[in-house]
């Protein structure tokens, strides 16, 4: 038998915010499937003297049902429901409807192997020593012609933004696909205070309701820098942009010798205006 709802008769109530619609419910002897078969939105007309009407959308705050009872029986496959609704949005961009709920940044820790020091005073040496001239290397060990640099494991920050906002089902339907989409580029404007390509897009956590959707999102933060490489000097890093050196052995036999440094764009970019 399949299920049907119907609008009962001048079971509409309303307030400022808030509209309350009666169902009749049939088909089913289950409460969950009655409760399921409730519209979970409404649009609902709204007259403008200073323009056309607008149909803002209004989502289900709470629903109730009960079976139909019929003098001394009950009628299992009928259900009385009443549904109350608030609105959603006043303008005509109701498919893309969103509420902020959180908005925070944390910064967490992450270490790398440094061989090459920023700044490296000249060594204290023993007594009848010379200087190796080791240059910025860290951690040199071995003897000549067969060293090898250790370097040291330093730590770095590591900075994400995460953004959680509420949608309708239908506003979330009609948005999923861009945001699968738009998995691993970096933006190509501002966004959210920073620059170009500083934002790396790490996806969504999802939960859904009967009336909503909550989407946390998680974006990944690298902010523009200028780096010194020994033997070049300050390079300009836009972003998320990956800098790496080609060196070739040093003359001393130390090491190697910087010859150019690289700024290479390795991520897709994208406007970010149509996540949120």
């Amino acid at each position: 038998m399949p299920i049907t709802v119907e609008e009962r008769h001048q079971s509409r109530k309303a307030g400022d915010d808030w509209r309350e619609y009666g169902y009749i419910v049939t088909g089913t002897d289950s409460e969950v499937a009655a409760l399921n078969a409730v519209p979970g939105e409404q649009y609902i007309s709204v007259p403008n003297p200073k323009g056309p009407s607008y149909l803002p959308l209004i989502l289900m705050r709470s629903v109730t049902v009960e079976q139909q009872i019929d003098g001394p029986n009950v009628n299992h496959h009928t259900w009385y429901a009443t549904a109350r609704y608030e609105e959603q949005s006043n303008n005509n961009d109701n498919n893309n409807t969103s509420s902020d709920l959180n908005y925070s940044i944390s910064v967490t820790a992450h270490t790398a192997n440094v061989k090459v020091a920023i700044e490296q005073p000249s060594p204290k040496l023993a007594s009848g020593e010379s200087d190796p001239k080791f240059g910025n290397y860290i951690g040199v060990v071995g003897p000549p012609g067969n060293q090898t640099i250790q370097g040291v494991d330093c730590i770095f920050p590591q900075a994400t933004l995460e953004i959680e906002r509420r949608y309708s089902r239908l506003a979330w339907n009609n948005r999923v696909k861009t945001i699968i989409g738009k998995v691993g580029m970096v933006n190509s404007g501002s966004f959210e205070g920073f620059g170009e390509e500083e934002v790396l897009f790490g996806g969504a956590r999802v939960s859904r309701s009967r009336t909503e959707v909550s989407a946390s999102y998680q974006f990944l933060i690298s902010l523009t820098e200028n780096v010194d490489i020994p033997g070049i000097g300050s390079v300009s890093k836009k972003g998320w942009r990956y800098i790496w050196v080609y060196s070739r052995p040093a003359d001393d036999g130390i090491g190697t010798k910087a010859i150019a440094a690289y700024v290479s764009r390795v991520y897709r970019r994208s406007s970010f205006s149509g996540i949120l």
